[in-house]
C-alpha cells in the first residue's frame, strides 16, 4: 500500500515494495554487448508452426478473465499486460540500442501524471480518455528530448549513472511540486481520476480493464516485433554493437539515440497513462526505483532484444511472485533461489535473440539481378567473370534520403569524375595524439578506377589515415577533396553518404545481427523510411527492403555461395575468413566510389589469400575505386596499380609494384633486412618430451551449443617446449585455445595441467594455475593506459607489489616502446604496439604455460620476424612453454619444436616442427590443397 492506502503493483510478489530486490545479474550493457548469441528454444517445440502458437497464446489470453473468475487475478493479468508496454518501450531503450537507460521510469510517471492533470478535479479538467493518450505520450516524448539531447553523448556506466539520477530528480519533483503553486500535490498524489470511456462505455471492471490494457500490450508488442528489422532496427543495432562502425555505415549516432529514447519514453508515456486511468490514482512512490529494477528484470529475464521475451518475461516474473505468496518468509528465499537457477542455466534470457530468416533464396537474388558472380556455383571460390552493379550509380541513386537527415549537410551531388582522373586528393593531412605524432604531412591522391595500395610498417600511420579520410578522427591539419569537393572534417556517417565505403582492421560485425542484416546495415543511406514507415511498411519501402535483400545476398554470393547460404545465421558463427567477407560486401552496400579496404586479407591461410586477391581485381575491373592497406605483400603486388608506402606517420615514396619492390628505403623500413632463407631439416635443438607433459588433451570435443567443433582431440605439450597448432581457418584452434582456458566447456576427453585436471575448472582459477593467454585480435583495454593494460595482467596478483613490478621492468626491458607509451591509452597504439602490449600483460603473471592465438596476425614482416623472436626469447630466457596458434605456419614452424595440424576439429598430423616444414600431407591440410 502506498502512504495514501492505495494499491500500489507489486509485480514480483515481493511484498509492498522491491526496492531490496536486485538480481545478481551481469550489467545489462554487458550482456546486451555479448559477441556470440546462442541458439533459440529447440526440439518439439520448435518444429510447431509459428501461427499455432500465436493462437494457442491468444486463446488463453482472451479466455483467462473467464477462467479464473476472480477479480485479484485479473487484475494481476492486467498488470502483466501493462508490464508488457513497459517492457516493450525499455527493451527498444536498452535492448535494441544497448543504451543503460536508468531514469526511464520519469516517462512512464510523466505520462501517468500528465493523465490525472487533464482527468481528475485537480485542475477541474476532464479531457477524453483518448484524447489525453496522444497528449500523454507527447509530454514523455518532450521529456526525452529534454533529457536525451544532452546525455546520450555519454552512454555505458557513465549514461546509466546520469540517467539514475535525473530519474530520482523527477521523482523529488512529483513530491515537491505543490507549492507555491500545487502542480501534483506533493507526496499526496493526485486521486479520482477519471476511468476511460469508448462512445459512452466507461470501464469499471477488472476484466474490461484487462481486454483494454491487452489490446494495447498487443499493438504496441506487434508494431515493435515489426521495427526489430527495419532501417531503424537495424541502425539501433549497430549503435548498440558497434558506433563507429554503424557510422560509418552512414548512421547518425546522435539522431539514432534520441529516437530509440523518444520512441521508449512514448510507450511508457503510453503504459503511463492506462495505469493513471486504471488505479485512479497516481503518487510519486509509482515511479521509484523498484519499479525500474522490476521492468529490467522482465526485459533481460525474457531475453534482451526479443519482445517475445519480454512477454515471457513478464508473465514469468509477475506470476511467479503470486504462486510463491503463500510460503510467507520463505517467499523471498525461493524467489532468489529461482532465479539465480535461470541465471545461470539461461543467461542470455529465457527467449534469446534470434537473427532473422529472410525469404529471399539465393539463387532468387541472382535471377532477379541477372549477375552471373564470382563463386555463385556449388563449389564457390573465386571462378567466373562477375558482373556485378556498376560502381559509378547515378548521383541520383547514390544521395540518401532517409528522413534521418544522415548526410543533411551534403545537399548537392559532386560533379562526375571521369576514368583516370582524380577522384581523391588528399593534402597535408596531420594528426597527433597528445604529444604522439600519427601522421605528418601526408599528401597523395587517387585516380578512378584504380588501386592504390598503401604499405608501411605497424604504427606507420596507414590505419589513422584511413580514419583521417572517414570522419572518424578530424585531422589537425590538412584537407581531403573528393570529387572536386573538400570533405574534410565532415562526419563519418556523411562521408558515408557521399561515396565512401570502408572495413576496418580489426573485424568489426554487428555480432547480435544475421550475416544478411550486416550486410544490409550497409544500405543504411541508400534507403528510406524510419520508425513509422518500419512499423506500417507501406508497398514502397517493402519494395525497397526487397531490393536491397536481394542486392546483399548477390554480394555476399561474389564471394562464393556457400556464404550466402548461411545469410541467416548470427555472423558469429562465421569464421574469421567469412567475416572479413561479410564486412566487405557491408562496404559494397554503400555503393562507394571508393572503397577502403583495411588488411582484407588478414588472419586467412594462402588459398584464401589468392582468392581475395582474384576478388579484388574484380571489383576494380567493375568499376570501384579501391585504397588497400595490406601486409601481405603478394596480394599489395597482385592488384595494385601504384603503391604508397608510410613510414613514422610520412610519405616515405610511391610509384608501381615494380619501382616499389626495387627501392632499398622501402625494403629496409618495411621488409627489414632481407637474408638468404634457410631450409630447415634438423631439430633446433634435443627433444623435450621426457618425464610429464605440462599440458595435456585427451579426446576432447567441445563446441557451440549443436554445433560441434572438436573431436577426439589428443595433444601434449611438455616443460620447456614451444608446440604450435596449425591448420585452415575454421579447423578448430582458437576454439582448442578457449576450451583449454574453460572460455568454452569441454564435452568430452580431459585436459590436465600440471597433473591436475582442468576442464570443469573456471577460466579465472586456470589462469592463476599458471597459465597465459595472448589472445586473437589482442584484446588490450583500449581505454586505460599502456601501464594500467599491464596491470590488469597481474590482476590475480593484485596484492604481490613486488611481483608487478618485476613484471612492468621486465615489460619495459623486452619491449622498449612500451616504456615510452607507458601513459598512452592503449586504443591509440598501432597494431604492432598493440601485439607487444598484449604478450607483455600475459607475461605479468610469470605464467609456466603461455597459450599464444595467432600472434603475427595483422603485422608487417618485420614485425612477424621480431614477434618470433621475442617467442624464443621468452622461452629460452625465462623458461615459459609456449603453446602457439599461428596461421603463419612457415615463421611458426621455423621456431618450434614439435607441430600438430587440425583439420575438421580433428587433429591429422603431428611431428617435428622440421619435419613438418617439409611434408606435402601437411601442407595439404593447412593450405586446403
Amino acid at each position: 500500500m502506498t502512504e495514501n492506502g492505495t494499491p500500489k503493483l507489486d509485480p514480483a510478489g515481493l511484498g509492498e515494495t522491491t526496492d531490496d530486490y536486485i538480481p545478481g545479474r551481469r550489467p545489462l550493457g554487458e550482456r546486451l554487448s555479448a559477441s556470440a548469441p546462442v541458439r533459440g528454444v529447440t526440439g518439439w517445440a520448435g518444429k510447431v508452426p509459428q501461427w499455432v502458437w500465436a493462437l494457442i497464446f491468444a486463446g488463453l489470453v482472451i479466455g483467462y478473465p473467464l477462467m479464473v473468475q476472480n477479480a485479484y487475478w485479473v487484475r494481476i493479468g492486467g498488470t502483466v499486460a501493462l508490464y508488457i508496454i513497459l517492457g516493450v518501450g525499455l527493451n527498444i531503450v536498452a535492448g535494441y540500442s544497448g543504451l543503460l537507460d536508468m531514469g526511464y521510469t520519469a516517462f512512464y510517471g510523466m505520462g501517468a501524471y500528465t493523465y490525472a492533470l487533464l482527468a481528475s478535479p485537480q485542475f477541474d479538467i476532464h479531457l477524453s480518455f483518448w484524447l489525453i493518450l496522444p497528449i500523454s505520450m507527447v509530454a514523455a516524448i518532450g521529456l526525452g528530448v529534454l533529457i536525451g539531447s544532452p546525455t546520450l553523448r555519454v552512454r555505458g556506466d557513465y549514461l546509466a549513472i546520469v540517467t539514475l539520477s535525473l530519474g530520482n530528480i523527477f521523482q523529488i519533483l512529483l513530491k515537491n511540486m505543490d507549492r507555491p503553486v500545487n502542480i501534483t500535490n506533493g507526496p499526496n498524489g493526485i486521486v479520482l481520476v477519471d476511468p476511460p470511456s469508448f462512445f459512452g462505455f466507461v470501464f469499471r471492471t477488472q476484466p474490461q480493464y484487462f481486454y483494454l490494457i491487452v489490446f494495447f500490450a498487443v499493438v504496441v508488442v506487434v508494431a515493435i516485433s515489426r521495427l526489430r528489422f527495419s532501417r531503424a532496427g537495424r541502425a539501433w543495432a549497430g549503435i548498440r554493437d558497434d558506433e563507429i562502425t554503424a557510422s560509418c555505415m552512414g548512421v547518425w549516432r546522435p539522431y539514432y539515440k534520441v529516437l530509440a529514447y523518444i520512441s521508449g519514453a512514448a510507450l511508457a508515456g503510453l503504459a503511463g497513462a492506462i495505469f493513471a486511468s486504471w488505479q485512479k490514482a497516481v503518487f510519486p512512490e509509482n515511479f521509484g526505483m523498484a519499479e525500474l529494477i522490476a521492468i529490467y528484470c522482465m526485459v533481460v529475464i525474457g531475453g534482451a532484444g526479443s519482445p517475445k521475451g519480454v512477454v515471457l518475461g513478464s508473465i514469468s516474473l509477475v506470476f511467479l511472485g503470486e504462486v510463491l505468496r503463500p510460503y510467507g518468509v520463505y517467499r523471498m528465499i525461493i524467489y532468489a533461489l529461482l532465479l539465480l537457477l535461470m541465471m545461470r542455466f539461461r543467461p542470455a534470457g529465457i527467449l534469446r535473440e534470434k537473427p532473422r530468416k529472410s525469404k529471399s533464396t539465393v539463387d532468387e537474388a541472382i535471377a532477379a539481378g541477372g549477375l552471373a558472380l564470382a563463386g555463385a556455383g556449388a563449389g564457390g571460390g573465386s571462378g567466373g567473370n562477375p558482373r556485378m552493379m556498376n560502381a559509378s550509380a547515378t548521383a541520383t541513386e547514390r544521395r540518401p534520403t532517409g528522413k534521418d537527415r544522415t548526410t543533411s549537410s551534403m545537399t548537392s551531388a559532386p560533379a562526375e569524375v571521369e576514368d583516370g582522373q582524380i577522384l581523391l586528393d588528399v593534402q597535408g593531412l596531420s594528426k597527433a595524439f597528445g604529444g604522439v605524432v600519427a601522421v605528418s604531412d601526408v599528401s597523395f591522391h587517387v585516380k578512378k578506377g584504380e588501386i592504390l595500395g598503401v604499405i608501411g610498417p605497424n604504427g606507420a600511420g596507414k590505419t589513422t589515415v584511413f580514419n583521417l579520410i572517414t570522419g572518424i578522427y578530424k585531422p589537425d591539419a590538412g584537407q581531403v577533396v573528393f570529387k572536386g569537393r573538400d570533405i574534410t572534417g565532415l562526419r563519418s556517417d556523411q562521408v558515408a553518404g557521399v561515396g565512401l565505403g570502408r572495413t576496418f582492421q580489426n573485424i568489426r560485425t554487428f555480432n547480435l545481427l544475421s550475416v544478411l542484416d550486416n550486410v544490409m546495415a550497409g544500405a543504411h543511406p541508400r534507403l528510406k523510411g524510419g520508425v513509422w514507415a518500419g512499423i506500417i511498411r507501406p508497398p514502397g519501402i517493402m519494395r525497397e527492403e526487397k531490393k536491397a535483400e536481394l542486392k546483399a545476398i548477390r554480394h555476399l554470393s561474389f564471394f562464393n555461395r556457400p556464404l550466402a547460404e548461411r545469410k541467416d545465421e548470427f555472423v558469429t558463427s562465421l569464421n574469421y575468413a567469412d567475416r572479413r567477407r561479410v564486412e566487405i560486401s557491408r562496404a559494397m552496400m554503400l555503393d562507394p566510389q571508393i572503397l577502403l579496404l583495411d588488411e582484407p586479407a588478414a588472419g586467412m591461410n594462402p588459398t584464401e589469400v589468392e582468392e581475395i586477391t582474384a576478388q579484388i581485381k574484380q571489383l576494380r575491373d567493375e568499376g570501384f575505386t579501391i585504397i588497400l592497406v595490406e601486409h601481405q605483400m603478394p596480394v599489395v603486388m597482385g592488384v595494385s596499380d601504384r603503391i604508397l608506402v608510410m613510414n613514422k606517420g610520412e610519405v616515405l615514396t610511391e610509384g608501381t609494384p615494380a619501382e616499389i619492390q626495387a627501392n632499398e628505403d622501402v625494403i629496409k623500413a618495411y621488409l627489414g633486412v632481407q637474408h638468404e632463407e634457410c631450409v630447415i631439416t634438423e631439430p633446433k635443438r634435443e627433444s623435450l618430451t621426457k618425464g610429464e607433459p605440462l599440458l595435456s588433451l585427451k579426446g576432447v570435443g567441445a563446441g557451440y551449443g549443436a554445433v560441434r567443433v572438436l573431436s577426439g582431440v589428443d595433444l601434449q605439450v611438455y616443460p620447456g617446449e614451444i608446440v604450435c597448432l596449425l591448420g585452415a581457418n575454421a579447423a578448430g584452434k582458437s576454439t582448442t585455445i578457449k576450451t583449454i582456458l574453460g572460455n568454452v566447456r569441454a564435452t568430452a576427453g580431459t585436459i590436465s595441467f600440471q597433473g591436475e585436471e582442468i576442464q570443469k575448472a573456471t577460466t579465472v582459477s586456470i589462469v592463476k594455475s599458471g597459465i597465459g593467454v595472448v589472445p586473437e585480435g589482442r584484446r588490450i583495454f583500449w581505454r586505460l593506459t599502456v601501464e594500467e593494460n599491464l596491470e590488469m595482467g597481474a590482476f590475480s596478483s593484485s596484492n604481490d607489489t613486488e611481483l608487478i613490478k618485476r613484471g612492468k621492468e621486465r615489460a619495459f626491458e623486452q619491449f622498449p616502446i612500451l616504456r615510452e607509451r607507458r601513459t598512452q591509452k592503449g586504443g591509440t597504439l598501432s597494431g604492432g604496439e598493440q601485439q607487444m602490449l598484449a604478450i607483455a600483460r600475459a607475461l605479468m603473471n610469470e605464467p609456466k604455460l603461455l597459450l599464444m592465438d595467432e600472434p603475427s596476425m595483422g603485422l608487417s614482416p618485420v614485425l612477424v620476424q621480431q614477434i618470433m623472436d621475442i617467442v624464443v626469447q621468452i622461452n629460452e630466457e625465462w623458461g615459459t612453454t609456449i603453446f602457439m596458434v599461428e596461421q603463419n605456419a612457415n615463421e611458426a614452424l621455423k621456431i618450434a619444436d614439435r607441430g600438430y595440424v587440425l583439420q575438421n576439429g580433428r587433429i591429422v598430423i603431428t611431428d617435428l616442427a622440421c619435419n613438418l616444414l617439409a611434408d606435402d600431407a601437411m601442407k595439404a591440410a593447412y593450405l586446403g590443397g
